[in-house]
């Protein structure tokens, strides 16, 4: 036997027969603990979570080496693990690794909850050093008594390799960097500081992507714990859940509540009246048929139980718990159920919804059924207050455009005393086809009586050359002290490749676009391009396609085989990458020779409808009552 095995078996065995405190975890931190944050001030408590007490104890249990949470929003996720941590360092100190996305996150939890925790619970606050040693307890690193805490970011591949550390955190590890062609991505990298140590403890927390993101995998190794809860009623367990159609777990329990609301609150033309689905949303019980309603939580999950649904390697605990067992104001089933029915008629979709709240990883669960483009006759009253948008796409070989015209609805509304019209997000196509020269394009403009800076033109191919016809058609727009830019056709690109959204100058708020420069080499003048985020986008116009959002997306009755075989050019797979080992759902041809021109020049209306304030920008968070008037003037 080596020196180093024999050392080995030393340590595992100081780890397994070591006193530890008889005291459960989660009963220390309820005595110990006091948060110390502007919304939540006061001592740690499991009231109204009980579900939260066995993950927390699992922090005292040697024998489990790696938990994982996949919990929904507002569920006290955070609390719990700060909560266990906590415990580490006064009941069992080790080396803690806590890694999180960014080190603005980092910095923002350990100033504003972590350390104010510290310092206001009494058993850990006189662990503090002070005097001499005080520098010793800063914000990214903190040496507490025995123990040594680590706050780390995901993209610091050298931090995460630095030292051994029998504790590892990894806290929202589906929004890690991915990695580099040189290093592994962060949460190999991190468990691999616990591998010498007998008695390791990882965690892993997250709130799930996708269904091969790193969360869900881990999760899968574990022995799955879904939460039970009696019925009020029938006394019989159940398992909260939203739908049959929305969930990734198969086969069901048999146990499933799944919430439901008054069929009558949908309205004759197809509406909901959201104020009587949020007083009427109750969670349906599968044996006796009653009505569990958000009063009933707080009994039932005192009286719940964690039960494992799958087996795993010894060690290995997983629990999955959605939003709907939270009793916080946003969490009811009312308020849940009344921001599925926006989502799901949104631009966004219910990605956010079924990763966020439901807990559960997306599969495109919405994008099953047939196409449903509304098609218009020639009878079908004009759209109102109608503004014309010309897209072009150009092309190498003949026909060397293909072109889309989509007239776009407009409503005035009064917004501060004065009126002003705005788009309502509706929209209907009223001519497309190809063309030979610039000067069909211009002649088709004219005929549409478009305005130029309503028009643009895909720049992906001969981009100079769309740059020069550009500029033959617009003005300049003159600024104080600074370069006059042009007012006319615009050039645009679009970006297959971009993950993360452009922020606004103004607003500071996400889009999926922005106006940059064209490359023209003229110091007089800018020529502005629209660049734009093309998946982003291709959801979009997915949505629209099936009648998933609020806002009608006509066709009139001219559109022909040759129309939908262009909108039909792209499906959404998955995709593996080796390198980050991670698997995304991407947009791809379904053969290089499916000419998707019409889809493009779709994707271009969509873009500039953006632009021009005629649809809502998808990513934004501020102006919806200013749409809500727009839609219910229209």
């Amino acid at each position: 036997m080596t020196p180093t095995q024999r050392n080995f078996l030393i340590r595992l065995a100081l780890g397994l027969f070591a006193d530890r405190p008889r005291e459960s975890v989660s009963a220390w931190a309820e005595r110990e603990l006091q948060f110390n944050e502007p919304d939540n001030r006061g001592p740690f408590t499991l009231l109204g979570r009980e579900y939260v007490r066995e993950p927390l104890d699992a922090w005292g249990d040697p024998l489990i080496t790696d938990q994982v949470l996949v919990f929904g929003s507002q569920t006290g996720k955070t609390g719990s693990i700060m909560g266990g941590a906590a415990w580490m360092i006064h009941n069992d100190p080790a080396r803690l690794f806590w890694v999180m996305p960014t080190r603005d996150v980092v910095r923002k939890f350990s100033r504003t909850r972590w350390i104010p925790m510290l310092k206001s619970s009494a058993s850990l606050a006189r662990l503090i050093p002070t005097g001499a040693r005080r520098y010793d307890f800063a914000t990214l690193e903190q040496q507490i008594g025995n123990a040594i805490i680590d706050l780390i970011w995901s993209n610091s591949p050298s931090a995460l390799a630095s030292v051994p550390a029998r504790v590892v955190i990894l806290d929202e590890v589906d929004k890690f960097a991915e990695g580099g062609n040189k290093e592994a991505d962060a949460v190999s990298l991190a468990q691999q500081r616990t591998k010498n140590f007998p008695t390791p403890k990882r965690v892993k927390t997250s709130t799930p992507t996708l269904s091969d993101g790193l969360i869900w995998r881990e999760f899968l190794k574990t022995d799955q714990r879904r939460r039970y809860l009696p019925c009020p009623l029938c006394k019989k367990s159940v398992v909260l859940a939203w739908n049959k159609d929305y969930t990734v777990f198969k086969p069901l329990t048999g146990a499933e509540a799944y919430i439901v609301w008054d069929k009558e609150a949908r309205r004759a033309d197809g509406s909901w009246d959201l104020d009587r689905v949020e007083r009427s949303a109750r969670a349906q019980c599968p044996h006796c048929g009653g009505a569990i309603l958000d009063g009933h939580k707080t009994l039932m999950d005192r009286a719940g139980e964690w039960r494992p649904t799958a087996t795993a390697a010894r060690g290995y605990r997983g629990w999955h718990l959605s939003s709907l067992y939270a009793l916080g104001p946003e969490t009811t089933f009312g308020k849940l159920a009344v921001k599925f029915l926006q989502a799901i008629v949104s631009l966004e979709g219910l990605q956010g919804f079924i990763n966020g709240d439901l807990a559960e990883p997306w599969t495109n669960q919405e994008t099953s059924g047939e196409r449903l483009e509304i098609i218009v006759g020639d009878d079908a009253p004009p759209v109102s207050g109608a503004v014309p948008i010309l897209t072009v796409d150009h092309q190498e070989t003949s026909p060397h455009f293909w072109y889309i015209v989509r007239a776009w609805e407009t409503a005035e509304i009064e917004i501060d005393k004065r009126k002003k019209r705005l788009g309502t997000g509706h929209s209907r196509l009223i001519d497309f086809g190809s063309l030979d020269t610039w000067e069909q394009v211009r002649a088709k403009q004219q005929e549409h009586q478009i305005s130029d800076n309503h028009v643009t033109i895909d720049s992906g191919h001969e981009a100079s050359v769309v740059y020069e016809h550009c500029l033959r058609w617009g003005a300049l727009a003159r600024r104080p002290h600074a370069v006059p830019f042009f007012v006319g056709w615009t050039p645009s690109k679009g970006f297959p490749d971009r993950v993360e959204p452009w922020i606004d100058k103004k607003t500071k708020l996400p889009r999926p676009f922005q106006l940059g420069k064209a490359a023209i080499g003229h110091f007089r003048l800018e020529l502005p391009l629209l660049e734009f985020n093309s998946p982003a986008i291709k959801d979009i116009l997915e949505r629209l396609r099936r009648g998933r959002t609020q806002w009608r997306w006509e066709l009139s009755n001219k559109v022909d085989d040759t129309y939908f075989k262009h909108q039909d050019a792209e499906y959404k797979r998955p995709f593996y990458n080796r390198r980050t080992k991670r698997m995304l759902l991407v947009w791809a041809k379904r053969t290089n020779d499916w000419p998707d021109h019409l889809r493009d020049c779709e994707i271009l209306q969509i873009v500039m409808a953006m632009l021009h304030e005629l649809l809502p920008i998808a990513t934004e968070a501020a102006g919806q009552d200013t749409r809500q008037k727009v839609q219910s003037k229209s």
